[in-house]
């Protein structure tokens, strides 16, 4: 399977757990509409600074109660406030980060924001001037 493909059936996946989620809520308009709404404005809506914030909010959500997150998230955004920030991160600064009280202390969590964003830093600097 190429990487595309790959890819591709990773968002269907991701797509249709989504569908299934927003349909067991009442809503005012179907879960596939109120999707496509809102990729149809989030280009238009949302900078690279937005949606990194956005990916770190998710990494530390995912597993987590809200209302213990989002009490977490001046901490979080202190930490991870941006892509050439979080690039420059090394063991020392997630041992930093751990030692922080008022941050979630999931050290795959922190792991998988300095590895993932350090790669996608990495493979934006060559498309853009950062």
């Amino acid at each position: 399977m190429s990487e595309t493909a790959e890819l591709k059936a990773i968002f269907d996946n991701v797509e249709s757990t989504v569908i299934a989620a927003g349909h067991r809520k009442q809503r005012a308009k179907p879960m596939p509409a109120a999707l496509r709404d809102g990729a149809a404005t989030a280009a238009v809506t949302h900078t690279d600074a937005d949606y990194f914030r956005k990916m770190v909010h998710v990494i530390f959500y995912s597993g987590f109660k809200a209302a213990t997150v989002t009490h977490k998230i001046p901490a979080i955004d202190g930490h991870f406030s941006s892509y050439s920030v979080v690039a420059g991160y090394a063991d020392e600064d997630v041992s930093r980060i751990l030692a922080d009280t008022e941050i979630l202390r999931n050290e795959g969590k922190i792991r998988a924001c300095v590895c993932g964003f350090t790669v996608k830093y990495e493979c934006m600097s060559v498309f853009y001037d950062l």
